[in-house]
Parts: C-alpha cells; sequence; structure tokens
C-alpha cells in the first residue's frame, strides 16, 4: 500500500463515501419507483417481467455491496478505504484529529463518529453482511436467527449510511455538497427511465 498521510486518507475515503452515497439513493429512488403504480404488472404483461426480476435483483445487491462494504474489517496493508478504515483507524490519529479541530469540523465529526456507533450496533447491519455474505458475495445456507431485513428496514438502513457518508464528508473537508440537492434529479430520472412501463404516468 502506497503511504498516504493520514488526513489525506480520511479526505479520499470521505470523498468516495459521498459519491456512494448519492448512488446509494438513485438505486434507492430507482427501485421504490420501478415498484410503485402498474410499472411491475405491465412488464409482466409485456412479457418482459424476467428482464424486471433481474434489473431489481440487481439494484438489491448493488445497494447491499456498498453498504456492507462500509463495515467491512481492516486488513493491514491491503489499502482499505472504507468507512471502518476511517472511524477505527484514522481518526484513532491525534494529529488527524487536531487537523479536524483547526478546520472547525469537529462537531460535524462528533457526530458522524455517533451515526457510525449507531449503524454498527443496529441489527440490520448483521443482517445486511449476513445477506452479502450468504446470499450476494457466496452461496451458503443462511442463519434463520440473523434473518434478513424487510425491504424498509433494508432501505432505511442504506439511507442512514449514506447520511453518514455525507456527515463524514463534511467533517473531512472533502465537499459542502449535500444529499439533499440531488433528490429531484433523482426521482425526475427515476420516474423517465420507467415512464414507458407505466400506463397511469
Amino acid at each position: 500500500e502506497m503511504r498516504l498521510d493520514p488526513f489525506m486518507l480520511l479526505h479520499e475515503i470521505a470523498k468516495q463515501g459521498f459519491t456512494d452515497a448519492l448512488e446509494i439513493w438513485c438505486l434507492i429512488e430507482t427501485m421504490e419507483r420501478q415498484n410503485a403504480g402498474r410499472i411491475v404488472a405491465t412488464l409482466s404483461d409485456r412479457g418482459a417481467g424476467s428482464v424486471g426480476i433481474v434489473i431489481s435483483n440487481g439494484l438489491i445487491t448493488r445497494i447491499t455491496l456498498l453498504v456492507a462494504r462500509c463495515f467491512g474489517p481492516i486488513y493491514e496493508g491491503k489499502g482499505d478505504r472504507h468507512l471502518r478504515r476511517a472511524f477505527d483507524h484514522v481518526l484513532k490519529n491525534p494529529a488527524v484529529r487536531a487537523r479536524i479541530e483547526k478546520q472547525g469540523t469537529m462537531p460535524e465529526m462528533l457526530e458522524a463518529e455517533a451515526m457510525w456507533k449507531a449503524l454498527g450496533d443496529a441489527p440490520q447491519q448483521a443482517q445486511l453482511k449476513h445477506f452479502r455474505d450468504k446470499s450476494t458475495a457466496h452461496l451458503a445456507q443462511t442463519d434463520p436467527k440473523i434473518g434478513s431485513p424487510s425491504y424498509t428496514a433494508f432501505f432505511d438502513f442504506a439511507r442512514r449510511t449514506a447520511r453518514l457518508m455525507e456527515k463524514l464528508a463534511h467533517a473531512a473537508g472533502g465537499t459542502r455538497e449535500r444529499l439533499d440537492e440531488h433528490f429531484g434529479a433523482f426521482a425526475v430520472a427515476a420516474q423517465t427511465f420507467w415512464a414507458p412501463w407505466d400506463p397511469a404516468a
């Protein structure tokens, strides 16, 4: 692994995180739009139901991968760029914290750290990892004791993770851009994409 200045590493992780957060939100918007109205029924009526299903599966898989990888283990020397590396490794460095203090974003960083802990403790985090490990990245028997999150819980956890990525980006000085600035565009894009399959629209 190339030795990066720890603050620059944090900056890189935060910048990539914000990009991932935007994609997570767009993916959810696309899925929710697909499940609204008569889109699924129309796809089926016109003989395209199987493609509708594989698109859904692809969207779920991508959300799962983007969210679950945030919480992956740290492999020393492997160049990890995920959120755990930021919160459980880089932010333990006093020089990094001093730099954040100096740039005046420590209140946001403390908020981001609280969000990180809450998400790590949430049952959906274990469920999502289990789903990624047993049904997505690999194929194995699932543990009924862990279970799978409902769609609502799955989307909620993914959105909360995206909000954490946004908060980290603001705290690390990566960007002042906000997720909310993109919601309208994502909604319009999803509406436009699915419009041919939604007679009511």
